[in-house]
């Protein structure tokens, strides 16, 4: 049985992030912390915007 390299890096890959997501997760406060999660909350609708707007076409390529 000769193994796809293809399908090796894939599950490699999948071994990374499905393991490692926890290694490099920033740990979180305890959960009474507001400031915490009003502060994090900020900082993804801001990200949120920024990719949004970059989605956007510029005004002078709309179709007619």
């Amino acid at each position: 049985m000769q193994l796809n390299l293809k399908q090796m890096i894939v599950a490699f890959a999948a071994v990374l992030v499905l393991g490692g997501g926890s290694a490099f997760a920033s740990p979180s406060p305890s959960s009474d912390s507001s400031a915490y999660w009003s502060a994090r909350a900020s900082r993804l609708l801001t990200e949120i915007q920024k990719e949004t707007a970059a989605l956007r076409p510029p005004a002078d390529t709309r179709a007619c």
